[in-house]
């Protein structure tokens, strides 16, 4: 692992340290902690997930292959912090 990549990952996990602990000593409940936690990586899950339908689709085109329709495959939340937008299309 190059001291770049060891130096990021120490760093993210150093944050995420500091922001347990501020979580931990803010007013949240155990329950509110863990519910954000789950929704964070559940909404990680989702967009990587469109990524990888819109780099399929694409490659498809560039093979000249029918686009697959993932439409039945992978619903989408909504959340109310407007990080991620998905196109209408997904």
């Amino acid at each position: 692992m190059k001291d770049t990549e060891l130096e990021y990952k120490n760093y993210s996990l150093s944050n995420l340290n500091d922001w347990i602990s501020d979580a931990l000593n803010s007013e949240a409940t155990p329950e509110e902690i863990y519910a954000t936690i789950v929704n964070c990586v559940e909404r990680d899950v989702e967009y990587h997930d469109a990524c990888v339908k819109q780099a399929k689709q694409l490659l498809s085109l560039l093979k000249g292959q029918e686009i697959p329709n993932f439409d039945d495959k992978i619903t989408f939340s909504s959340y109310n912090d407007d990080v991620i937008n998905f196109p209408s299309r997904y």
